[in-house]
């Protein structure tokens, strides 16, 4: 990135880049934002604010995320939302001020992966808004929620999700000891839209992740096997032949693991994996 200051700011600049702290590098970033300041030059200011979140500064952090979320492509959008969160869960008023009033959910539903991948969209608009309605971190620590909070939480997830994956509503059920066929369960999918959560998985939050996203996948794998048009548009984003459908309807439970569940669990994966790179160790 090409960073560009003035030659008469430099004997000011020098000392505050070489060895200043985080504030000092925030200021002279809203110095350049100043148009009777330093000259304004966003990539320059992003420079001096990444240096600034290096050094824990929380006002840094909170700018950073305003600057990626407002000058920078859709492939900064993690780490805007990465940097509102630490700069939140640090107690910045301004951070949680925007996570609670910028547009950031309409902004993830509009993401677009820099390949034109519609699969790789879907993992991280699932990523993205499972972090900002899911677990919300700055506003308490998901094992300190009451149960009627993490399922008011996960009820609004779901059907946005739903609406990002292009599939019809899905019933949800969350009832306690869950067993199929005999055996403790954490979900259950159906032929028939709905799925069953096993209630005390909520104490661990990332094992919730694992099963919601695992258990629509099944819901997506179901929609393919009925051959609708939305099914065939599905296999398409998936990239699931005709041949690896089949076995689906073939497949028997043993110890090697059938697609019947490795399809469902690439989805499962995918987004588990990608929230937990952004935001699993803020």
């Amino acid at each position: 990135m090409k960073v560009i200051f003035k030659k008469s700011h430099l004997p000011y600049l020098k000392p505050t880049l070489k060895g200043g702290n985080g504030r000092d590098l925030w200021n002279v970033a809203r110095m350049m934002q100043d148009e009777n300041g330093l000259q304004h030059q966003v990539s320059s200011e992003i420079v001096l604010l990444q240096r600034g979140a290096e050094k824990e500064d929380v006002w840094s952090m909170c700018e950073l995320a305003r600057m990626y979320f407002t000058y920078c492509g859709d492939t900064f959008l993690p780490m805007a939302l990465r940097y509102w969160i630490k700069a939140a869960i640090r107690n910045d008023d301004g951070a949680k001020y925007d996570l609670n009033n910028a547009p950031i959910v309409n902004r993830i539903l509009s993401y677009h992966s820099f390949d034109n991948s519609p699969y790789k969209e879907i993992e991280m608009k699932c990523a993205l808004l499972t972090e900002f309605m899911l677990h919300r971190v700055w506003e308490g620590e998901w094992n300190t929620l009451s149960f009627s909070i993490k399922e008011k939480r996960l009820r609004e997830l779901w059907n946005i999700v739903c609406q990002v994956l292009s599939i019809p509503e899905v019933n949800l059920e969350i009832i306690p000891n869950l067993s199929f066929e005999g055996r403790i369960v954490d979900g259950l999918a159906g032929w028939d839209n709905k799925i069953t959560l096993r209630k005390e998985i909520f104490e661990d939050l990332e094992r919730v992740i694992e099963v919601i996203y695992h258990e629509l996948g099944h819901i997506l794998t179901f929609e393919m096997m009925r051959g609708t048009s939305l099914g065939i548009k599905l296999k398409e984003i998936y990239g699931i032949s005709d041949e690896r459908m089949k076995s689906w309807r073939e497949g028997k439970m043993g110890y090697e693991v059938v697609t019947s569940e490795e399809d469902p669990d690439t989805l499962s994966y995918g987004v588990y994996t990608l929230w937990a790179s952004f935001f699993l160790n803020i």
